[in-house]
């Protein structure tokens, strides 16, 4: 029964379409299952389908884009007008969108994700779009001519990544095994097959640690359908690093991160003030709970003044201790041989180094 009214909407569409009824076609349209409005729209011809489509409201022209096969969100794609395919892009959802990456020219690609809003935090949020692709049917004379289209910088151009008809990554194959073999050869005959990859939401951590770990000179990106969008090249991964690496010292000295503020000389006071301040009060806070154990202990101290002499010798212990064992908690992260979820560990061997050194410091003491 559904099957037959589905088949009369189509009728029915059809015959308004053909008496120019568009505005009353349109109507239904927005009216009908989404599935029926992309069914009926991929039967037209490009140009009345851009027409119907672009009439569509805004959320209902992305939910239906991705009732659409790959192939047609391509060609559809394709056909809108340039200062329109932005405005477009951000009505799709991030599936949808990095979907429809892999498929775009270069220059497009880049405006895209330029004007895109990947977390940036992920790996997605800090690629480029300086690489070349080839398909792994192609001859080397073929794969050459496309280098050249695609352009890339110096520094990506020594690798090509190898795809397949539907953008998926199958490989790379270097410039030199280009440049030596015939101009007839198939690019496949000189892939390599073993590569190392992340995907867009991966956290950007753990990419410039993988860049880091295998020594890439960048590291390609894969959305969801393993096509490739992206890729970190290693100048980028290093200051992933860096940045990592001072905001966990940051966390460790008691300063408030502040990723817009990385520059120490054009930080305001204010800012540094900010910054500082949660753990300077919460300090304050320790030093006066300190200070109320020693007013409680007076009689004491007024009757064997000798133990007030070891008090400075014993604060500056303890600030020495304090500032190994964040010097050595800090190279561990940065090395990533501890996480969070280490700190139980971390908390009971700081005891137990701090249990030894008392016990040291009390032998030498008698």
């Amino acid at each position: 029964m559904s099957q037959l009214v589905e088949k009369k909407s189509l009728a029915h569409w059809t015959q308004l379409l053909e008496q120019h009824q568009q505005e009353v076609l349109l109507m239904h349209l927005r009216e009908a299952p989404t599935v029926e409005v992309a069914e009926f729209l991929t039967q037209q011809p490009v140009q009345q389908l851009l027409t119907l489509f672009v009439g569509l409201p805004d959320e209902l022209q992305g939910i239906v884009f991705a009732e659409f096969e790959a192939e047609q969100q391509q060609l559809l794609y394709h056909h809108i007008p340039s200062h329109e395919r932005s405005e477009f892009f951000h009505r799709l959802n991030d599936r949808e969108q990095t979907r429809l990456l892999p498929y775009l020219t270069k220059k497009v690609r880049e405006d895209v994700i330029t004007l895109s809003a990947y977390p940036p935090e992920t790996a997605g949020g800090i690629m480029s779009t300086d690489f070349a692709t080839v398909l792994s049917g192609m001859t080397v004379k073929q794969a050459t001519k496309k280098l050249r289209e695609d352009s890339p910088s110096k520094k990506m151009i020594y690798y090509l990544y190898v795809v397949d008809e539907d953008m998926q990554m199958l490989g790379f194959v270097s410039l030199k095994d280009l440049i030596m073999a015939a101009p007839d050869a198939q690019v496949a005959s000189l892939l390599h097959e073993n590569f190392i990859y992340a995907e867009v939401d991966d956290d950007r951590e753990s990419v410039a640690q993988k860049i880091e770990k295998y020594d890439l000179v960048a590291l390609p990106i894969l959305n969801e359908e393993q096509q490739l969008v992206g890729i970190v090249p290693y100048d980028d991964a290093m200051d992933v690093i860096r940045a990592e690496e001072t905001e966990d010292m940051e966390k460790f000295m008691g300063i408030v991160s502040n990723e817009s503020a990385t520059d120490y000389l054009k930080t305001s006071s204010f800012q540094h003030f900010k910054k500082r301040v949660t753990w300077i009060v919460g300090l304050f806070l320790a030093s006066t709970l300190s200070e109320v154990i020693i007013h409680c202990h007076e009689a004491l101290l007024a009757r064997l003044t000798v133990l007030a002499l070891y008090l400075p010798m014993i604060a500056g212990a303890g600030g020495n201790a304090g500032s190994q064992a964040a010097t050595v908690v800090i190279r561990a992260v940065s090395l990533g041989q501890v996480t969070l979820r280490s700190w139980l560990k971390i908390i009971i061997a700081t005891c137990l180094l701090s249990i030894l050194s008392g016990l040291s410091q009390s032998h030498r003491s008698f």
